[in-house]
C-alpha cells in the first residue's frame, strides 16, 4: 500500500500529491500514538476526500487515551457526529464496531443497543457483546446462541467468557460439548486452551493437564512412553487416546515416517473410527511434504469428515499422481 501512495505522488497533480502525502503523514502519526502530529496533518485534509480517514485515526485514538470523564465524554459525542455522517463509507462502519466494542466492555447496553442495529460489519466479539445484551431479556435464547460459538479449536474474545461460563452452569453447554472443544483444540495445536478445557473434564473423559503439555514438548517420548493398556478401546481411555491422536498428529508434522512407525504399534489399540481420523491427519501432513504414501493413507481414511484444508491437499495428491478417478 505504501507503494502505491508513492507511486500516487510522482503521477498525481500537485493538489493531490500534497493530499496524499498529508495523509500518508498522519497515518504515519495515527500509527506512532502522536496526537499532536497528527491534529496537525488532518486540519490540513479538510475538505478533501481523505479527510474520513484522518477524523478516524483521531477519533480511534482519542477511544484509545479517553480515560478521565470529561474527555470521554467529548470523545463521545464527536464519535456520535462522525457516525451519524451520511455518506457510507467502510471507516465509519469500523469506527462503529470499535465504539460498540467500547460500550460492551462498558456493559453500556442501552447505547449499544441503539448502534448496534447500523452496524455492517462483524466479527465474534461484537457478536458475543450483543448476546450479553440479549441475556437480560432472552437469556435461554442468547445462551443456545452463544453454544453455538463454542466449538473451535481457536481461543475466543473475553466478550464470550461470561456467555460461556452461563451455558455452562445451565447445562447448555455439557461435558460431550467440553470434550467436542477439547478435540477442536487438539487439532488446531492450541495447548494452552485445551488444558484450561482439560480441567472441566471428569470420568471417561479425564485428561490431566500435565499430560497434555507431556505429549506437546515431546510428541514421540511420550508415545514411546505409553503403555498399550491406556489406548484400549473403551469408554474408560477416552481422554488417553485423544491426547495420543494428538501427540501423533503433532509427531507426523515433524516427520510422516516416525507417526507412521509409532501408529503401525499402536493402531490396532483404536476404534475403527479414530484410526480413521488419524489416516485423514497423517495423509494430510504426508501430503503437504509430497509423500507418495499420502494417498494411501487418504484411501485408508475411508470416510472420515475431511476438514476444508485436508480435502485440498487431498485433491494435490491426486494430482501429482495423475489419478484421475481419486
Amino acid at each position: 500500500m505504501r507503494f502505491f501512495f508513492y507511486f500516487c505522488l510522482l503521477i498525481a497533480p500537485p493538489a493531490l500529491a500534497d493530499q496524499t502525502a498529508d495523509f500518508l503523514a498522519a497515518r504515519d502519526a495515527f500509527r506512532a500514538g502522536d496526537a499532536v502530529k497528527l491534529e496537525r496533518f488532518a486540519q490540513r485534509l479538510k475538505n478533501t476526500p481523505l479527510e474520513v480517514y484522518a477524523s478516524y485515526y483521531r477519533l480511534h485514538l482519542g477511544l484509545e487515551n479517553a480515560d478521565a470523564r470529561p474527555v470521554l465524554s467529548s470523545v463521545e459525542e464527536a464519535v456520535k457526529d462522525f457516525l451519524s455522517r451520511p455518506e457510507d463509507t467502510p471507516m465509519i462502519d469500523r469506527l462503529r464496531g470499535e465504539w460498540l466494542k467500547q460500550l460492551g466492555k462498558k456493559q453500556q447496553w442501552d447505547g449499544f443497543d441503539a448502534e448496534y442495529p447500523r452496524l455492517l460489519n462483524e466479527d465474534t466479539e461484537l457478536t458475543c457483546y450483543a448476546l450479553q445484551s440479549r441475556l437480560r431479556s432472552q437469556e435461554q435464547t442468547a445462551l443456545h446462541e452463544a453454544r453455538r460459538l463454542w466449538f473451535s479449536g481457536k481461543g475466543q474474545p473475553d466478550s464470550c467468557g461470561p456467555l460461556f461460563e452461563a451455558a455452562l452452569s445451565a447445562g447448555i453447554i455439557g461435558e460431550d460439548d467440553v470434550w467436542q472443544r477439547l478435540r477442536l483444540t487438539l487439532e488446531a495445536g492450541n495447548v494452552s486452551l485445551a488444558k484450561q478445557l482439560a480441567g472441566r473434564l471428569t470420568g471417561n473423559h479425564a485428561v490431566p493437564p500435565a499430560v497434555l503439555e507431556s505429549a506437546a514438548a515431546d510428541a514421540d517420548r511420550y508415545l514411546g512412553k505409553l503403555a498399550p493398556e491406556k489406548l484400549t478401546p473403551d469408554k474408560k481411555h477416552d481422554g488417553q487416546r485423544a491426547v495420543a491422536l494428538f501427540a501423533l498428529h503433532r509427531l507426523a508434522k515433524q516427520s510422516p515416517d516416525l507417526a507412521a512407525a509409532r501408529w503401525e504399534k499402536m493402531a490396532a489399540y483404536f476404534p475403527d473410527a479414530e484410526q480413521h481420523y488419524f489416516y485423514g491427519w497423517l495423509a494430510y501432513e504426508a501430503a503437504r511434504k509430497l509423500d507418495s504414501r499420502a494417498q494411501q493413507w487418504f484411501k485408508a481414511a475411508e470416510n472420515t469428515p475431511l476438514n476444508e484444508q485436508q480435502s485440498a491437499w487431498r485433491v494435490r495428491a491426486a494430482l501429482r499422481a495423475q489419478d484421475w478417478a481419486e
